[in-house]
């Protein structure tokens, strides 16, 4: 899932820096993922090479990737 969200910078109070678009990839989760069983070692280099483009283009600021969610808490407010 790809989720993008556009603001018209006027009306956002968005500096020169943050008009810059941002996205956030999720996965959906499944049996393997929640259980943490990793890629394929094809699927981790196609990855590796999306995520050097990302950098490369200046577009990438992190990485660091999500515990299953299994091992969150939900909250409620």
């Amino acid at each position: 899932m790809l989720l993008v969200v556009w603001l018209k910078p006027e009306q956002s109070g968005m500096t020169e820096e943050t008009k810059k678009m941002r996205v956030i990839v999720f996965v959906k989760a499944n049996e393997d993922s929640e259980e943490g069983v990793m890629p394929t070692t094809e699927m981790l280099e196609a990855m590796g090479k999306f995520n050097e483009q990302l950098v490369e283009a200046g577009i990438m600021k992190a990485g660091e990737g999500l515990q299953p969610s299994k091992k969150g808490k939900r909250i409620l407010f």
